[in-house]
This record gives structure tokens, sequence and C-alpha cells, in this order.
């Protein structure tokens, strides 16, 4: 064992010691063989000995990074100045390079990524990993560069075998959401696209290895199919991309509002929840994969896919769109959607990447498609609607029956989820009834009393209601109350009114547009004249049980039986004349 005075002096710098480890350094970094170097005074120098007491040339066959960095600051210190060392700067930077990246490519640690993944990615942002090729390609590097990176290109390797064992499991997933959408779909018209085969998985042969590295299956029979549909590979018509006639053909079939179940329902998939969910799960596990690879962009645009249906299902109640393939009615209207939410439905729905789906899953496709333009024209029609309804009901001269009326027909055409459109209806049909209800009084077909007449002016402040109609009911109402003020004034209530006043005021009752009936009863009792004396009725009366008229009982108090009958004098008179006559 070593002093500590003999390790002090072992680790002080010395110029014929950083000498000969940049020569060794050199030569190792350059192939060479020699074991020995001559220091500057041209006599033999013994090499270093390892802890194992070997020869530093024996140990290892590569120099590491740390190595070489100490052989450069040895150079820095002596001030050395030879061809050699520009070789060794450029091999260190090349070395430091490689790290770097292969750190990046793939971390020592890796953890599921909190953010939610990007539906859909922009085309000029660089992919958060790197794919398989890129991975391999930086391996071959490695075996150029002299330095050992063993444990570098042992993790990049093992990065690639994780992912094809990935790439297997999603195609055999696949596969068996494919069969599951078979079997949901039989006996139903097929989807154009959906006939094609899917192909079994190929497993790379031992010649197509390289170095121990799992190869990726031939291109040239794909589990699933690449980014491009197949219907988008052929050669478009008369020189017009298919994304070209796809959106004219969207823009062409109808503005008729929402597809519905006879539109749809054969091109919907019917899927099970459970796949799903394995595909959710293995969307995850590639968070925790380092190296990207074609599948994963798939199964993030099926996994995506599918979620913006389920999402766009519960806003359409009569979609059959459900987990588990459940396509039975709901039982409870969907919840109101505001514009915006719609809108932000729309949005996304046109952001993901629909054509990475496997053409075996076309009916996803055509659904989105289908839903994403009802969605469209549903927000465009709406908000066309509530922007010309609001500029009706904000109008100066208020809302019209005329108005009311188209508004609410034209809004029937539209769906019922839409938040907004729902709660302008709800208020355009209140100013439509205030309307409906006041115009029938003003034109004679029924009348409001004036509790009622006053109720609906105060009603009329909550409803933008048409001015001129509001303004012919005040003037009425005002008319109702100076006609009852003249009523008053002739003091019926004391029984001191004059039946000349109260008979001048039944024809203007009579033209009013409020309902005074139960004063006009009141006068017509008052003016009516009864009794043998000729006055009207007051105090207590008595009636004839032959022909009903009514009398003073204080003036046939003699007349009236011990039984309470009473026959006035007309009827006994008429009585007495039949008995003679028979």
């Amino acid at each position: 064992m070593l002093q500590p005075d003999a390790v002090e002096a072992r680790q002080r710098p010395s110029p014929q010691r950083d000498a000969m480890e940049v020569d060794m350094a050199a030569a190792q970094a350059a192939g060479s063989t020699e074991d020995v170097v001559e220091d500057q005074g041209g006599e033999e120098a013994e090499l270093p000995e390892t802890a194992d007491g070997e020869d530093m040339t024996k140990a290892r066959a590569a120099v590491t990074l740390d190595e070489l960095n100490r052989c450069l600051t040895a150079v820095d210190r002596i001030g050395v100045h030879m061809p050699e060392v520009d070789l060794l700067r450029s091999y260190y930077a090349d070395g430091k390079s490689w790290l770097a990246i292969a750190e990046e490519q793939c971390p020592k640690r890796m953890t599921k990524r909190s953010a939610p993944r990007p539906t859909s990615p922009s085309p000029d942002a660089a992919p958060a990993k790197a794919s398989e090729d890129q991975v391999k390609s930086h391996i071959l590097v490695a075996a150029s560069l002299p330095f050992d990176f063993s444990d570098h290109v042992a993790r990049l390797e093992d990065a690639l075998s994780a992912c094809h064992k990935w790439r297997v499991t999603v195609q055999a997933t696949i596969a068996a959401l494919t069969n599951s959408r078979e079997d949901h779909s039989e006996g139903q018209p097929e989807v154009a696209g959906e006939q094609d085969p899917v192909p079994a998985i190929t497993e790379p042969s031992a010649s197509q290895a390289s170095d121990g590295l799992d190869q990726k299956p031939p291109s040239s029979e794909p589990m699933v199919d690449g980014l491009e549909d197949t219907q988008a590979a052929q050669p478009p018509i008369g020189g017009q991309p298919s994304q070209d006639r796809d959106q004219e053909k969207d823009d062409q079939e109808g503005s008729n509002g929402v597809a519905t179940r006879d539109d749809d329902d054969e091109d919907v998939l019917e899927v099970d929840a459970e796949l799903i969910d394995k595909l959710e799960s293995l969307l995850r596990e590639a968070d925790c994969i380092p190296v990207l690879s074609d599948e994963e962009q798939q199964l993030a645009a099926v996994v995506a896919t599918f979620s913006w249906c389920l999402e766009a299902s519960q806003i359409f109640p009569a979609d059959p769109l459900r987990p588990g393939g459940s396509s039975e009615e709901p039982k409870h209207s969907p919840p109101l959607s505001p514009i915006g939410n719609l809108k932000r439905l729309v949005s996304n729905g046109r952001q993901l990447q629909v054509k990475s789906l496997p053409s075996s899953l076309n009916a996803f496709r055509d659904f989105h498609r289908k839903r994403v333009r009802a969605l469209a024209d549903v927000c465009d029609r709406s908000e066309k609607w509530c922007r010309k309804t609001k500029a009706k009901m904000k109008s100066s001269t208020g809302l019209s029956l005329k108005d009311a009326s188209e508004l609410i027909n034209e809004s029937k055409t539209l769906p019922g989820f839409v938040e907004e459109v729902h709660r302008h209806r709800k208020e355009v049909e209140a100013t439509e009834s205030w309307l409906r209800k006041v115009l029938v009084c003003l034109d004679g077909s029924s009348k409001l009393d004036i509790v009622e007449a006053k109720s609906m002016l105060e009603d009329a402040e909550k409803h933008p209601v048409d001015q001129t109609v509001l303004k012919r009911l005040g003037t009425e109402l005002k008319q109702a109350k100076v006609w009852r003020s003249k009523l008053r004034k002739t003091g019926i209530e004391k029984g001191e009114a004059k039946t000349s006043e109260l008979r001048k005021l039944l024809p203007e009752a009579s033209k009013l547009k409020i309902d005074v009936s139960d004063d006009v009863e009141v006068i017509k009792h008052a003016t009516t004249r009864h009794c043998m004396c000729r006055r009207t009725g007051y105090g207590e009366m008595t009636q004839c049980t032959r022909c009903h008229r009514m009398f003073h009982t204080a003036c046939v108090a003699e007349q009236v039986g011990p039984d309470g009958s009473f026959s006035c004098i007309g009827c006994s008179l008429r009585g007495m004349s039949s008995l003679e006559r028979s």
C-alpha cells in the first residue's frame, strides 16, 4: 500500500508523465499497438500501471472520454504542440457530441408524460423522440469512434428491442379491434376501403439483424397502413387532389343540419371498450419507450379519433357509438353545449390525423368526417340565428309577432343542445306568447281585466315586445281606468247614483278593450226598474214564483203566504181569468 507521501507525489503533475500520456493516447486513438513510448530525453519510459498491475493498453482496447480529457488537459499544462493533438481534440469533440445525442435519444430514466399528448402536432415541429432509423444510424457511428461506448450502445439496443416488442403488441391489438368491428357490423353494408386484408406479422430473420439489433418488419407488408390512406394513394381523378375532392364533397353534401341515424348508422363502428382501453394503455407505455415508431403515430390517431367520436356521440343523442358497442337510445337529453365548446370540438376534429388510421378502420374516418361536417354546420347556422335574434331583440321598435314566429320556426331546424339557441328561443317564445295574448285582447276577440292588463304591462319590461302593441295596451288600460273613475263619481257605491248618469256609461263600456263586465252588471242591475213602485232594486227583495219578477218585500208583504210563496198581481189576475173561462 502506498504511503500518503508516495500518493501525493504520484498525483503531482509531472512533465515527463504528461508527455507520456499524450503520446500513448494519440497512439491508441490512431490504432497504434506500441506499448512503449519515449520520453523527452529519448529514454524508454515505463507505461503507467492500472490497479491490477497490468498495462493500460492491455486493460482495454479503446480510450474513454475521461482519459482523453485528462490527456488534453495535460497537453494544455505542458504546452506541447504536436499534430496528434489536433486529431485528439477532433476525436474528443466527436465523442462528446455522440454522447449528447445518445443521451437525448435514450435518457437513462424515462417517465410517462404528464402533459396530454397533442392530437395534431405541427408538421414543422421536431419529433419528441428519435426514430428507429436514427437510433440505428447513431449506433453505427459509435463503431467508427475510438471510444468505449458499450454501455450507451447497449441502452440504445435495449430501446430498439422494447420498441419492436411494443410494435408487435400494437399490431395484434389493432387486428383484434378490426375483427371486433367486423363481428359487430356483420350483415351491414360494407364501407369503402374496409375490404383490405390484414397481413400477418412478419418476424425479422437472422440475416436482417445487425449487431444483435431487432429490425422492423418489411415495409412491403405492414401490419397497419402508413400515414397515407389507401384511397389517397391512388392517382387523383382529373388531376384534382383527393383531399380537395373530399372537401368539395363535404361542401356539396347538405346543409340540412344534423345527420340522422339513417345517414350514419351504416358507417359507425361499434367498438369493444376493453380493446380501446388496451390501446390507451399501450399508448401510455409508448411514453416510456424513447424510440418513435410509425405504429405509435397510428395508435395515437386511433385513440384520439375514438375519443373525439365518443365525445361527439354524447352531443348527438341518436348516435350509436357507445362504449361496448351499445346502440340504445339515451334515457335523458344531452346536456346543453355552448357554441364555443362545439367550435372547439370541430377544431379538434379537423386537427386529428385521420389519414394515419389503418384502412381497416375506415368507418372511424367516415364517422369522424360526417360528424365534423354536421357540427360545423350546426355551429355556423346557430351563430347566424343567434346574431339575427339579438339584432331584432335589441331593435328600438321591439320584436313583432311576425318576427317572433319566424325566429321560432327557424330555431326548430336547429338542434336543441346548443345552449345559446336554447336560451334565446325561450326568450322569443315568451315574447311571442305575450304578443299573442295582448293582440287577441286588442282585436276584441277576448278581453283582459284591469288586473291582468297591469300584470301584462309589468311583464313587458322583461321581454323585447313590440313597442306599438305595448303603447296600445297602455292606452286601453288608461281608458278603462278613466271609465271606472267616472263610475265611482256617480255615487253608485253609496246608492246615490242617478239612473240617467249610469245609463250614459254603458255605451262607453262597450267600446273598451279591457273587461269591465262586472261593473256593467252592477249598472244594469241598478238601472232596471222593479216592483210596483217603479223604483230600482234595493234592500230585501221577493221573487214571484210564476214570472220570477222581483218586488220589494216591504211592498208585497201582505201577499206573501205563510210558506213564503208569492204570486204577483199580474200572475194572480191571469190565473183568475183562466178560471172564469173554464
